[in-house]
């Protein structure tokens, strides 16, 4: 299989490289993940460099974190499907097609959490708490879906577009007409606007893009090519109204702002301490008016 191997430690890019590794066989307790994904972490780097409080036995195979599907199971594993998609944190060996885990360490995942999501869940042993706020944004619907509480939550998509090196503006601007607002930014321009009710799964909308380019060149026509393009995803709710609140003991739900989302931050921030303390929710925002 191929892995990042490092047989020395070093800086990164001058000690790993792609080196064919033999298949790992999960023993007692252990499976064998097909890795999807595996990100890169500061520690991953300090630890091919030997400075981490963790030195591996060389030759090394780097990462210590990825989502993946469950390939094989070793003697004593229960509770968990081949196929089976999850995340895991704190083993070693995930910069390879395949690593092992073990199976108590896994987290099952939702097909809401996309693979890039998933892979930076830094999600190591499990934890407990006394209570947990979920304020997810866009993606808190699916998250509470697994546990029976539905919320009438969608993704209210705005579309951007930035050009470096320009300063046409001191402040923010709206062509009425084309319904838009130009924002200065430190070094650059940000165009955004337009507004689709898209979901988090499906792919943007690039005549959105167009649109907005050909509204921006109408007032600029002399800005130079874009230099990126982004779509956010506003959580909307079907009353404009956001969900804080008590939803069952120890669950509290922050989510649902739309476009308000750092302008009601400190208030949500009291609700939800309110909460926490055993106060009944407002009942325009409680979660349980749907």
């Amino acid at each position: 299989m191929r892995s990042a191997v490092h047989p020395v430690f070093g800086e990164p890019a001058d000690v790993l490289s792609l080196t064919d590794s033999p298949l790992p066989q999960p023993g007692a307790g252990q499976v064998r993940i097909r890795t999807i994904l595996s990100p890169i972490h500061n520690h991953d780097l300090w630890t091919v460099r030997g400075s981490y409080g963790y030195k591996p036995s060389l030759p090394a195979i780097g990462g210590t974190e990825a989502v993946g599907t469950v390939e094989a199971l070793g003697p004593d594993v229960a509770g968990v499907a081949l196929g089976q998609r999850v995340a895991v944190a704190g083993v070693h060996g995930t910069w390879a097609e395949y690593f092992l885990a073990p199976a108590g360490g896994l987290v099952p995942l939702p097909d809401v959490i996309a693979d890039e999501a998933a892979a930076q869940l830094i999600v190591g042993a499990p934890l407990e708490a006394e209570a947990v706020v979920l304020a997810a944004g866009a993606w808190s619907a699916g998250l509470l879906r697994p546990l029976g509480i539905r919320v009438p939550l969608t993704a209210e998509r705005g579309y951007h577009l930035e050009f470096d090196g320009v300063s046409p503006l001191t402040r923010p601007v709206c062509p009425v007409s084309r319904g838009f607002y130009f924002t200065p930014m430190q070094g650059r321009l940000r165009a955004a606007g337009t507004v689709e009710l898209g979901g988090i799964g499906a792919p943007p909308s690039p005549h959105r893009w167009t649109r907005l380019e050909e509204g921006v060149r109408s007032v600029f026509a002399d800005l130079p090519p874009v230099s990126r393009r982004w779509m956010g995803l506003r959580p909307s709710i079907p009353d404009s109204l956001p969900v804080i609140g008590m939803a069952r003991k120890g669950l509290v739900l922050a989510f649902g702002h739309g476009h308000l989302g750092l302008t009601l931050a400190p208030r949500t921030a009291d609700l939800v301490l309110r909460a926490l303390g055993g106060e009944a929710p407002l009942a325009a925002l409680d979660p349980a008016r749907f």
